[in-house]
Order: structure tokens, then sequence, then C-alpha cells
């Protein structure tokens, strides 16, 4: 489960990932500290915990997603009121991801994502592919890292 200010009203909201689903379910907090009916946001099936960042850097939050499906990664843009538009699906991965992380990882001003893969069948080519934002809610010019057995988590700042 990760958090975030989905609809910009200063009260927590969660986006829970339920792989192997098609949605990802965000639950809109409100000021008693309850959650309204639930919201599911139609994505392909994707097996790890979204990212959450302003990829578009208008001060709504966003998500990313992995696709299992394509072996793409999906940016969501945060419409500011609970509700996110279409996947917009970039570049392949080569494999399911096991983790997403954002962050200015070239300090350009624009929120990067990084995608941690593990390849099940040979754990020789498991890798972290980073994309670089364009502060639009765009993300290219993936580069790719070989890390060591099983990268699953992803610390970024």
């Amino acid at each position: 489960m990760i958090e975030g200010d989905f609809n910009r009203d200063g009260n927590l909201d969660l986006a829970i990932p339920k792989a192997p689903t098609h949605n990802v379910p965000i639950l809109l907090g409100d000021e008693a500290g309850r959650f309204r009916p639930r919201i599911n946001i139609p994505v392909e099936e994707g097996p790890c915990m979204p990212a959450v960042t302003d990829f578009n850097l208008d001060g709504t939050p966003d998500l990313a997603r992995s696709s299992r499906v394509s072996m793409k990664v999906a940016i969501l843009i945060g419409e500011g009121n609970g509700g996110f538009s279409a996947p917009v699906y970039f570049g392949g991965i080569g494999s399911a991801a096991s983790a997403l992380g954002a962050g200015d990882f070239n300090r350009d001003g624009k929120l990067d994502l990084v995608v941690a893969v593990e390849v099940i069948e040979d754990f020789t080519i498991n890798h972290v592919a980073v994309f670089l934002g364009d502060g639009n809610g765009g993300i290219d010019q993936r580069a790719y890292f070989p890390v060591g057995i099983g990268p699953r988590k992803i610390a970024a700042h």
C-alpha cells in the first residue's frame, strides 16, 4: 500500500496494488481518518507496488506501474480529484518488474523512474532500468545497469 494526497484535500489517500489484477484500487481519505468507497483505476496486469510522484510537475501525485503483459511501464497522471488519466505505456523493460522508484537522478529538476527487473528464468540478466522524466509526464532514454540476484526493492530520493 502506498500513500499520497490524490485529490489534494489535505487528507491521506491510499493506492493498494492488487497483483495480479487489472486495477489499482484508490481509497480517498476524509478528515475523520476514514476512507470513502474505493475507486478502481484500470491498468494492465502488474506485479509490483506502484510508485507515486509528480511526473508532470503540476503539484498532483501521479502513479507509475509496471505491466506484466506488455513488459512496459505505465504512467497515470493524477487529475487532482482522486482520479487518474488512462495509462500511457513507455519502453520495454525486458521482463516483469519487481520494484519501482522515483527521483531526480540526473538533477535536471524532472522526476525520473527506476525499475528493478528480476528475470526468474535467468538470474544472469537481472537489471535496473532508469527512465529519464521529461517533466510533462513522459519518460524515455532508458539505461540498463546489471545487478546481482534478486533485485526486489528500490530506495530512491
